[in-house]
């Protein structure tokens, strides 16, 4: 990621990452659409509507909430499959 996902406040702002894989649609070195929001949503995703470089609407649902703040979720989603699943955020360089 090229952001400070800790300070960063902002509404579908585009920022840079490496990889990104949402129900199989997998983005390497685009753009993301991000949301966070100070006391109102942890940093997320809506894959809901092509964002950015990275288009993973096909098979979204409505306003489909990613990587964090769940308010609309998606059972197609690993992260949002089951109430046992969970989000993995890895921070670090590809080697």
């Amino acid at each position: 990621m090229d952001f400070d996902i800790v300070d960063f406040i902002g509404a579908g702002q585009c920022k840079k990452v490496e990889i990104i894989n949402i129900r199989g649609h997998v983005g390497m070195n685009v753009t993301v659409q991000f949301w966070q929001g100070l006391n109102q949503w942890t940093l997320h995703t809506d894959s809901s509507f092509k964002s950015c470089q990275f288009d993973a609407k096909n098979g979204s649902v409505n306003s489909e909430d990613n990587f964090g703040f769940y308010d609309s979720i998606n059972g197609k989603f690993r992260c949002t499959e089951a109430s046992t699943s969970t989000t993995q955020w890895w921070f670090g360089g590809h080697l």
